[in-house]
């Protein structure tokens, strides 16, 4: 996903407010991201099931999310009432939570099999956001051109 600045604008509706609401960079739709601590935890082990679950803090912020997409798409599918610039059709939403420092594949593998099962939604922690922004960093001065650069 690629945008442009964050809107000032928080509140959706009545009684939901975002951590940030971003438009994408082609067609200006809006998506939300929820910032929550990063000393929560991300995953659970199971281990009877030998599988990785989500953490209470992770599902609650799912849920949350879940409800902020589905509250934007009613509330902005042709503009915010007292903002109609701020459009959002289907919208996705990312969550920044926790950190993954000293992860092993395996944990990073139980993240994208979680994130995989979830329709408009991403889990990411903040080392991971803090990566990806320094490889595009590198990109960016070495002149490469970025891969999906066309994406919405």
């Amino acid at each position: 996903m690629a945008y442009v600045d964050a809107d000032r604008l928080r509140r959706i509706s009545t009684g939901d407010d975002v951590d940030l609401l971003l438009p994408t960079v082609l067609a200006g739709l809006r998506d939300v991201v929820e910032l929550k601590r990063p000393d929560a935890d991300v995953l659970r082990w199971d281990e009877n099931h030998r599988d990785f679950y989500w953490s209470l803090d992770a599902a609650k912020a799912i849920g949350q999310a879940a409800r902020y997409i589905e509250v934007l798409h009613d509330e902005a599918r042709r503009g915010l009432r007292d903002h109609r610039e701020v459009v959002a059709y289907y919208p996705r939403a990312l969550i920044v939570i926790g950190r993954s420092t000293g992860w092993g594949n395996d944990e990073y593998r139980g993240l994208r099999i979680l994130n995989d099962r979830l329709d408009g939604i991403t889990v990411m922690t903040f080392d991971q956001l803090l990566a990806q922004g320094e490889r595009l960093l590198e990109i960016v001065a070495e002149g490469q051109p970025m891969a999906g650069a066309g994406e919405t």
